[in-house]
């Protein structure tokens, strides 16, 4: 018999984890007054993205955002809209919701990273991430943003060759090349000026999970975040192998 404290049996968490949800299906939601919906739709944010760099942003019950790279050739990216004002259901009881009701500016900052009681650290700004009231930015927005792409490419560059003048095993532990290669090439800047830019000894090459967006060195068989199989062929001969269950 399990101590209080101790994790329930995986039947017993599946039980209660069904009963949850029968719960939540089975609650009312109040609809949304119509003059909400319009202020929603008449005062959305759209999130614009000028750097390379595709992002991340999980927010527990908000969900989580992806903000797309800016493509090549293209000023910014695709947008990810929120809405003027944003409703989550909240259960007050086993049979009744209220909608909890907040202003869209509140979720654009927290997908940014920004805001009360928020690191400076988890901010996109840096990397040419911006929050616009129009659906096409304006000018003053994208040079604002480009200027502060601009600043993280130079610390990339200067972190990078600060690293490789420390000798090989920092270099190593440094640099990325999805993230310091990049931003020198950005900046135009030749082997001569970054000479780690030529260095074959630097950490082998990486992509993005197509599920997740975790950056995972290319060779793994699957994503260990959420599961996603990276190299089919490789997987199939793996499970045939009994590596994988």
């Amino acid at each position: 018999m399990p101590f209080a404290g101790q994790h329930a049996a995986p039947e017993v968490e599946a039980q209660i984890a069904q009963h949850v949800r029968r719960m939540n299906s089975s609650r009312h939601i109040p609809p949304t007054p119509a003059i909400y919906q319009r202020v929603s739709q008449e005062n959305r944010l759209f999130i614009f993205n000028v750097g390379p760099w595709r992002h991340k942003r999980e927010l527990g019950s908000a969900g989580t955002f992806f903000i797309p790279a800016c493509p090549e050739g293209k000023d910014y990216s695709d947008p990810v809209i929120i809405m003027g004002v944003v409703e989550e259901p909240y259960p007050i009881n086993e049979v009744k919701c209220e909608n909890l009701i907040t202003e869209g500016t509140d979720l654009a900052n927290q997908v940014l990273g920004e805001g009360p009681f928020i690191p400076k650290s988890t901010s996109f700004r840096p990397f040419g991430v911006f929050i616009s009231n129009s659906e096409k930015p304006t000018k003053e927005e994208l040079a604002a943003a480009k200027a502060e792409l601009a600043q993280k490419y130079l610390e990339l560059v200067n972190e990078a060759s600060t690293a490789f003048a420390n000798g090989h095993k920092e270099a190593q532990e440094v640099i990325r090349p999805e993230w310091h290669f990049v931003a020198a090439r950005a900046l135009r800047k030749s082997e001569a000026e970054c000479p780690w830019l030529g260095n074959t000894q630097t950490p082998a090459a990486r992509s993005e999970c197509p599920g997740c967006g975790v950056v995972y060195k290319v060779g793994v068989i699957k994503c260990k975040d959420c599961g996603f199989v990276l190299d089919k062929p490789r997987y199939d001969k793996a499970v045939k192998d009994g590596m994988f269950s």
